[in-house]
């Protein structure tokens, strides 16, 4: 968990699906004071992806910019990323980029 002084606070939870596909699953808020700290955290839980991975944001309240790069980042890294229980508006922020062919929305 990353906290900071006036940072955003954000877990991160990582388990094998139901396939065996990676599952990270990402609560509280992300933004540019603690992205840093959460893009570490998927590091050490993704060192050597072969497989997709499935982000479930149910929990996500909040992401910036930062955070759909650091989703971005991840996505150069894997085979393929889906995006799980995003909420409206980071659904929205998704789709109206233009990043639906590769942050699939589920």
């Amino acid at each position: 968990m990353a906290d900071v002084d006036d940072a955003a606070v954000a877990t991160v939870e990582t388990e094998a699906g139901t396939t065996g596909t990676p599952v990270i699953r990402l609560a509280g808020e992300i933004d540019t004071s603690n992205v840093d700290a959460v893009s570490a955290q998927i590091d050490t839980a993704l060192p050597e992806a072969h497989e997709p991975v499935v982000f479930d944001l149910a929990d996500l309240g909040y992401m910036d910019s930062a955070g759909l790069a650091m989703l971005l980042r991840v996505a150069e890294r894997v085979p393929g990323i889906r995006i799980r229980n995003a909420s409206a508006l980071i659904r929205q922020i998704i789709e109206v980029t233009g990043l639906t062919p590769v942050l699939r929305l589920e």
